[in-house]
């Protein structure tokens, strides 16, 4: 979703409240008035080609800037621990190999 006053413009989208929610891309994305339609009923992307074509280059340009990271979920360990009428998961962060090893040996 980019907003590029007064547009919003949603290049995906997905379903909600359902199990296994379908993530849809669109081009072109679905564009909406926020000051004629703020609840987003009536796409005008067809009607508004040009404004789609400069939101489409300002978020060329901001991706251009971005600065991949790793995933900080990938190694992802959870314990579960139970109390007397209590539930906790704790969730740690494994930053490299070293940790990984450490947990596999206790």
């Amino acid at each position: 979703m980019v907003r590029f006053w007064p547009c919003k413009a949603h290049f995906i989208t997905q379903e909600v409240y359902v199990p296994n929610p379908k993530r849809v891309e669109h081009n072109p994305p679905f564009l909406y008035n926020l000051d004629e339609d703020p609840s987003e009923r009536f796409d005008i992307s067809e009607k508004f080609p040009e404004v789609i074509v400069e939101i489409k280059e300002l978020v060329r340009k901001h991706n251009s800037k971005m600065v991949k990271q790793p995933d900080m979920l990938v190694l992802r360990v959870s314990y579960f621990i139970n109390f007397p009428g209590e539930f906790y998961i704790i969730q740690l962060l494994l930053h490299n190999s070293q940790h990984l090893s450490y947990l596999n040996h206790e």
